[in-house]
């Protein structure tokens, strides 16, 4: 009875084995299949965004499991405007190797054989002064620059190009400034999703005529995933540090009463506490169920995902 124990415990362990080598081999080649990109705009000049500046960003891409340096004319030459793009913005103190963790527990949400375009936008996030209060306020400016960088970005995409962007936290002032900076001058006939989670702006900036207000108007759609006991985004009031105490948008949602009644079906706005709790993780929201019944419509158009 023993031997026979031990020979099905053995078998049980090689049994199990296999399966993790051949799950690991599946969700290698459906990785290694990805179009994916890392965007480094270090180098670029963070007190005053120009053209000239923008051309210092470094383009690499993933080719197995190995980042190859590459350059603008490859990735914008290479574009496809049949293939979604999908831009990620990370959060305030990511490090360059934290932008490319938290961009993979995204890209290994598709669907094996979902044909798109992924781009992690690697901003200078990193903390540098010792205390919290001044270095977060000195990301400020640098977002600002941010969001100039990322239009200039998608003003040399393709026409008729379909763009989703998501933010994390405070990556969110970069996309979102992007799109209002670029407002009708847009690549004629391109396509906006955006995907805002934890979002470390003004809740008000959405209102109309304020500095996002017409981002409802832009994008085609507005996906926000907010949850009131962040406990980052608490502090948010105090961020300026200047009397004035703005709610965040991703701890209290849209203010749906105050954006144009033309185009509040454009947003959808989830409360995802239920699921997160107070954690202010970005693999936490991309796991949410509001986030990923929504991959489809938002990040990839709607487009089959081959299956």
């Amino acid at each position: 009875m023993s031997n026979t124990s031990t020979l099905f415990k053995s078998v049980v362990k090689v049994t199990v084995f296999l399966f993790l080598i051949v799950v690991s081999l599946v969700e290698h080649r459906c990785f290694a299949a990805q179009d994916i990109w890392l965007i480094d705009t270090h180098q670029a000049p963070w007190n005053h965004a120009s053209e000239a500046g923008f051309t210092k960003a470094v383009y690499y891409q993933l080719v197995g499991n190995k980042w190859v340096r590459s350059d603008a004319a490859t990735f914008f030459e290479t574009q496809s405007i049949d293939v979604p793009l999908v831009v990620f913005s990370p959060g305030y103190t990511s490090t360059t190797s934290d932008t490319v963790e938290a961009g993979i527990s995204l890209v290994r949400l598709y669907k094996s054989g979902q044909d798109c375009r992924t781009v992690f936008w690697d901003w200078p996030a990193e903390k540098i002064r010792l205390r919290l209060g001044p270095d977060i306020r000195d990301k400020i400016c640098v977002t600002v620059a941010g969001g100039d960088y990322m239009a200039m970005f998608l003003n040399r995409l393709k026409p008729d190009s379909k763009v989703c962007m998501i933010g994390f936290s405070f990556g969110n002032r970069i996309i979102c400034d992007a799109v209002a900076r670029l407002g009708d001058d847009q690549p004629d006939g391109m396509r906006i999703h955006l995907v805002l989670t934890a979002a470390a702006t003004d809740r008000i900036w959405l209102a109309a005529g304020a500095r996002h207000g017409q981002l409802p108007r832009l994008a085609e759609r507005i996906l926000v995933l907010y949850n009131p006991t962040d406990r980052a985004l608490k502090f948010y009031p105090l961020l300026y540090g200047n009397g004035s105490r703005p709610d965040a948008l991703g701890r209290f949602g849209p203010p749906m009463a105050s954006i144009a009644s033309e185009y509040r079906y454009r947003i959808e706005a989830f409360n995802v506490q239920p699921y997160i709790g107070p954690y202010h993780r970005t693999a936490y929201y991309l796991r949410t169920p509001a986030f990923r019944q929504r991959m489809n419509d938002y990040l990839f158009f709607g487009v089959s995902d081959g299956e």
